[in-house]
Parts: C-alpha cells; sequence; structure tokens
C-alpha cells in the first residue's frame, strides 16, 4: 500500500474517532436526565478519546514520514490512554450495572471490591511513574525506561503485568454487563438485556484494542535499541503504521457499538424510553464522520492546497444538510400521515345525526394505531371508570372482550407514568400497560405486546399511543353520550308536542265552551257584571293563546318536507303579522333539502321558525301600526343556504335581553353546529335584519 493511502486511511479513521467521540460524549451529558458522576464520567471519557484523536490526527498530518517520530514521543501517553480508557470502561460499566447504588444484590459484588482494589493500585503507580519523569510530549522518550525490571524469558514482566490488568478490566465489565443488580425503573431491566450483545461487543474489542496496543509496544521495545532516540526504521515504521490502523480502526468499531447502544436504547441518559429521533440522528452522524474525515484526510494526504480541502468540506457539509432537511420533512409528513387519523373529526358528525348511522369505526383507528404506528403484534384498549359503559374495550387483533386484572394496576398509575410492566399470561400476552388520562383523571388503560419486530418502543411511540388512545376514548364516549342525549330530545320533543295538542284540545273543546257556558248564565244577572267581565278577559286570553300556539301539525315534515314546510309556514301561518310575505327558491334546492337527513331538517325548520317568530313579535318594535315585510330565498350554493330578511327596527342587544331573543338565537345557532351548519347574524338598527342558515 502506497504512503499516501496509509495516510489518508491514518487520517479519516482518525477524524471520524474525533467526530464521533465529540458527538456521543456531548450527547451522553446533554441529554442525560440526571448529570451524577457516572454520566460525567462516561462524557468526560468520550471526549478525551475525541482529544486524544485529534492530537493524533495533527501529529500525522504532516506525513507519514513523521510516524516513527511520533511514536517516539507520544508513546507512554498511548500507552496510558489504553489503560486507563479499559478502566474508565470498568468504571462506567459497574455504575450502569448499579453496584454502587445496590452493591449487596449484585452477583459477585465481593470479586468486583477485590478487582478495583487492584486496579487502583496499578494506577496509582502509574501515576506515581509518571509524576517523577518528564511528560513525553515534547521530546522522544526511551522505551527502556518503562520496560526495565525482571524479565520473564524475553518478556518483561511490567509489560505482562499491563496486559493482565487490561484483560482483569474488560473481562470483569463482561461478568457486571451479564449479572447485574435489579433495577426499579421502568424498562432500564429491558433495555440492559437488549444493549447486552452492543456493549459486551464494545468490551471484546476495547480488549483487542488493549493487547494490540501491549503487543506493539512490547516489539518495538524488544526489537529497537532502547537509548535510540531518533526516529525508527523505514520497515519498522511502516509496519507500526499498519498496527496503528488496526488500533484505531477496532476503536472506532468500539465506538459504534458504544454509540448504537446509547442511541437505541439510551442507556445513560436515565429515561425510560428511547428515542427514534435520536437513533436517525446517531445514523447520520455516522455518514458526515466518515464523508467529512475522507475528504479532509485526502485534502491533507495529498497535500492540496488548503482552500481545496476547505472547499470540498463544504461541499460536502451543504449536500449532507440538504439530504437531512429532505429526509426530515419527509418524516415529519410520514408522522403526521400517522396521526392524522386521531386527529381528524372521524365522522363524528354523520353518526350523530343520523341515528340510524354506524358508530365511529374505532376498531380500524385502533387496528391502524396498533399496526402502523406502533408495530405490536397485539394490543387492547380498556376504558376506566364512566368512560367503561360508554366504549367497553377494544383489542386487535379484533376479537371478543376478555377479562383483565385491571384494578390492580390502578394504583400505580400516575400522571407522569408511561407504562406499567404487567405479566402477559394474566393479561392476554400484553407486557406494557399505559394509563391513559384525561381533564377529569384516568381514562383507561392501553395494554401493549411485544413489538413485531422485537425491537423496544420508543418515546416518541408511547407518547403517540398516549395521544391516540386518549382522542379515541374521548371521541367514541362524546359521541355515545352525545347520541344518547339527542334521542331524549327527540323523546322529549314529541312528548311536548304531544302534551301541547293535549293542552291545546283540552283548552278548546272543554274549557272554552265552559267559561262561554258560564258567561251567558251570568249575563241574566245585572249584579254578576263584574264577574262577568273577568270571564271575558279570561276567555279573550286563552282565545290569543290559542292562535299563538303552533297547530297539530306544527312540523310536517314527514307530509311536505322542508322547503314547503318553510313556505306554509310563512305564507300561511305567520301571513298576518307581517305586510308582504316574498318567497323565492333556486331551481335544484328542493333536491338538497330532501337529502338531508330528518335531524338536520328538524333543526333547519325549528331554526327558520324562531326567526320569522321573532321577526313577527320584535321587528316592529313599539309602532305596531309600522310596515313590515319578510323576505325568504333558499339557495343552493356550497350547501343549502336560507336567507330570513325583514325590514323591521334591528336586532338591538336591549330587545333581546328583553324578549328573551338572545336564547333562542343561542339554542338555534348551537343546534345548527351540531348538525355541521352555521348561523349567520346581519342587523342594522332601524334599517333590516338579515338571518341566513346554511347546511
Amino acid at each position: 500500500m502506497s504512503a499516501l493511502a496509509l495516510h489518508w486511511m491514518v487520517l479519516t479513521i482518525s477524524l471520524a474517532n474525533v467526530s464521533l467521540c465529540l458527538w456521543l460524549g456531548l450527547t451522553v451529558l446533554l441529554n442525560a436526565r440526571k448529570r451524577d458522576w457516572g454520566i460525567l464520567l462516561t462524557g468526560g471519557a468520550l471526549l478525551t478519546a475525541a482529544g486524544f484523536f485529534l492530537y493524533h490526527a495533527v501529529t500525522f498530518s504532516a506525513g507519514i514520514e513523521r510516524g516513527s517520530a511520533f511514536f517516539n514521543r507520544s508513546w507512554p501517553l498511548v500507552w496510558a490512554i489504553g489503560y486507563t480508557l479499559p478502566f474508565a470502561w470498568y468504571l462506567v460499566m459497574l455504575w450502569y450495572a448499579g453496584f454502587w447504588e445496590q452493591r449487596g444484590a449484585m452477583r459477585y459484588a465481593r470479586l468486583h471490591g477485590y478487582c478495583l482494589l487492584s486496579q487502583v493500585s496499578a494506577l496509582g503507580v502509574g501515576i506515581l511513574l509518571f509524576a517523577t519523569t518528564p511528560l513525553p510530549l515534547t521530546h522522544p522518550y526511551p522505551l527502556a525506561a518503562f520496560l526495565a525490571g525482571p524479565y520473564l524469558g524475553p518478556l518483561p514482566l511490567t509489560a505482562l503485568f499491563y496486559v493482565a490488568c487490561i484483560a482483569l478490566c474488560i473481562s470483569m465489565s463482561l461478568l457486571a454487563l451479564r449479572y447485574p443488580a435489579p433495577s426499579s425503573v421502568w424498562m432500564d431491566d429491558l433495555a440492559r438485556r437488549r444493549a447486552l450483545p452492543w456493549l459486551s461487543t464494545a468490551s471484546l474489542l476495547l480488549l483487542a484494542v488493549g493487547l494490540t496496543l501491549a503487543a506493539v509496544l512490547l516489539w518495538v521495545a524488544t526489537s529497537h535499541a532502547p537509548h535510540v532516540y531518533g526516529m525508527l526504521p523505514a520497515d519498522m515504521a511502516r509496519t507500526a503504521l499498519y498496527a496503528d490502523i488496526g488500533i484505531i480502526a477496532l476503536v472506532l468499531l468500539s465506538v459504534l457499538c458504544l454509540g448504537q447502544a446509547v442511541v437505541s436504547f439510551e442507556i445513560f441518559a436515565g429515561k425510560p424510553l428511547p428515542r427514534g429521533g435520536l437513533r436517525r440522528n446517531w445514523r447520520r452522524a455516522i455518514l458526515l464522520s466518515l464523508g467529512l474525515g475522507a475528504v479532509t484526510a485526502f485534502g491533507i494526504a495529498a497535500h492540496m492546497p488548503a482552500i481545496y480541502a476547505v472547499l470540498l468540506a463544504i461541499l460536502l457539509i451543504a449536500t449532507f444538510f440538504a439530504l437531512h432537511n429532505w429526509r426530515s420533512i419527509s418524516e415529519r409528513e410520514q408522522f403526521m400521515a400517522h396521526l392524522r387519523p386521531f386527529v381528524s373529526g372521524a365522522g363524528a358528525y354523520e353518526a350523530l345525526l343520523d341515528a340510524a348511522s354506524p358508530d365511529i369505526d374505532a376498531a380500524t383507528q385502533f387496528r391502524t394505531l396498533c399496526a402502523w404506528v406502533l408495530g405490536a403484534r397485539l394490543a387492547h384498549l380498556q376504558a376506566i371508570g364512566p368512560y367503561a359503559a360508554l366504549v367497553g374495550q377494544l383489542s386487535y387483533p379484533e376479537g371478543p372482550p376478555v377479562a383483565l386484572p385491571l384494578a390492580e394496576l390502578l394504583p400505580q398509575c400516575e400522571q407522569r407514568t408511561l407504562g406499567i410492566p404487567v405479566d402477559p399470561a394474566r393479561y392476554a400476552g400484553a407486557c406494557w400497560a399505559v394509563p391513559l388520562w384525561g381533564a377529569r383523571g384516568l381514562l383507561g388503560l392501553l395494554l401493549l405486546g411485544e413489538k413485531r419486530d422485537g425491537g423496544i418502543f420508543t418515546q416518541e411511540e408511547i407518547e403517540i399511543a398516549r395521544a391516540g388512545g386518549e382522542r379515541l376514548i374521548d371521541t367514541v364516549a362524546a359521541l355515545h353520550l352525545a347520541r344518547r342525549l339527542m334521542a331524549l330530545q327527540r323523546v322529549r320533543l314529541s312528548e311536548s308536542q304531544v302534551i301541547d295538542r293535549r293542552v291545546r284540545r283540552t283548552l278548546h273543546d272543554d274549557i272554552l265552551p265552559q267559561l262561554h257556558a258560564a258567561m251567558l248564565a251570568l249575563s241574566v244577572h245585572a249584579q254578576n257584571a263584574e264577574a262577568l267581565g273577568q270571564l271575558a278577559d279570561l276567555h279573550r286570553n286563552i282565545s290569543d293563546l290559542l292562535r299563538e300556539m303552533p297547530g297539530a301539525d306544527a312540523t310536517p315534515l314527514a307530509s311536505h318536507g322542508l322547503l314547503e314546510a318553510l313556505r306554509r309556514m310563512a305564507c300561511e301561518e305567520y301571513a298576518g303579522s307581517f305586510d308582504k310575505v316574498a318567497w323565492q327558491a333556486q331551481p335544484g334546492a328542493e333536491a338538497h333539502a330532501a337529502a338531508l337527513s330528518p335531524t338536520q331538517a328538524e333543526v333547519l325548520y325549528c331554526a327558520a321558525r324562531e326567526v320569522v317568530r321573532n321577526a313577527s313579535r320584535y321587528a316592529r318594535g313599539d309602532d305596531p301600526q309600522r310596515p313590515l315585510r319578510l323576505r325568504i330565498r333558499v339557495q343552493d350554493e356550497h350547501g343549502l343556504a336560507i336567507c330570513i330578511e325583514d325590514d323591521g327596527i334591528g336586532l338591538r342587544p336591549d330587545t333581546a335581553s328583553t324578549h328573551g331573543a338572545g336564547q333562542g338565537i343561542l339554542l338555534h345557532s348551537t343546534m345548527m353546529t351540531v348538525i355541521g351548519g352555521s348561523w349567520t347574524l346581519e342587523t342594522e338598527i332601524g334599517e333590516f335584519t338579515r338571518v341566513t342558515l346554511i347546511v
């Protein structure tokens, strides 16, 4: 391999290590929920590794011929980092496994204690050795100073002790990962089991790094004259560079494994669930680090002018961020597509208006949530409390309701709890229970099985599941409650009409004839003139009341249709209340009106009748002789629109509050909103009042 290729390869891997270690270190420090000493140690070790590889890249940027000079200058530092990195890894793994918090519950805790004591002793000896000698960063340093002493055959005991310390750290790290202390944090044990292969692989790679480094240093010490301070011979320098490429490549692989565990399970963040965005950003960071490292290393190795290397880096970064934005927009659109079934109206208006229409297809929405958003094998949505009678239970895959012992989970439900682990044997295959909350407290529980791909639910997925489940329970419960209330309202309306007809018939057929007979009987006695006058006033009041009450056919929608019923109401029933009534209907409006549901037609008719009644009562104001004309137009434009206009005094706030017209407007405008329509009021004092009803 040519010197240019070797130089480019070393710089590419070294710069990639700088970028990835820096990204991981800052991610651990910035995203941790609680920055205790374990988090600080992890982030500090990663940032230290980034600084070392930065020093490594800067030193090698001068050319391959400087390789031996770099080795002679910095090998003690490399050796020290080669030991402290595995030891720091061991400390982090002990912290992650819960050794410092629950030492008594951890297997082999005493063995870990002995190992820590020996490693701290070795570290103290190394620190003392470095403290009594000059720092090896400014001039070559003899290997014999560190490899002198007793030998075991051709190998110095110090080198063997170094290898034993590294092997002990890594093997004990694997033991701590294999037998951690039990955790009380939700999802922590599962995250440990899922992250175990990645962390174990990273441990083995670090073991390979330490052993390879020890072998290289031992080879150099035994092959090179111990008192030579200059550059290594050319053949040894090339071999050392091959070994250096292998070592930093192993470090890169271990960083990739560690990063996969960090972003996939957030093992150091202290969060109950990983975030999918962090994993996507990690993949993009890998691509950017490798690409930018390769481009920059090529410019440096080929001795290109600095401006060319900078331009290449700028082009790569600009292209990367353009692709990053494109992928972010695509992911956002996909995210919104998943959420759209839960934020749309879901046909609630149609299901509410037509008593014969089916309910909201909650099963389809729940299946979409479980299959496409969460990717769960099975799920159960169970409403709790007053919502249970309205919603019941939804299951995926669909099936009959199953009995779930939810009462024992209720004490564990809190507002901040994302989920509760449950026994699949007792909860129909579900592994996790997600509490669903509303304004009045606990709505229900969403029980989830394992994911189809065997992965772990992310925090975004659980939050979407909570929002979707809460919206689904709330929508279905509100629909059922509203339909029941509307059914009761229809019953009350029918009962009211029956009572009105009965009262009218009783007044007209029984009470008025009796009053008339009593007046005839009293008229023959002059001394009863006062009583006769009172009876006459009572007879007149009852007669006026009968004229104002609607007839027996108050809403003749079934026999005449909506438009004909409106025309008869305005032109016949209220014809005497106006000087002129004008009726105008566009062609095609009749077909549109016939397509309305019975509830829509009834609400529209009652609203129009309320407008006409208010105009007949209040439009003249205090002048009963004021001319008053009524105009009704029915249009078929973007829906059925009924415009009712009079040329009266206009609707004044005091008139509405005094006569109660405002309450009628509020009632009927609300009912128009319920059926999916609108009520628009336009008025000008002394000129006109115009009300437009649109469905």
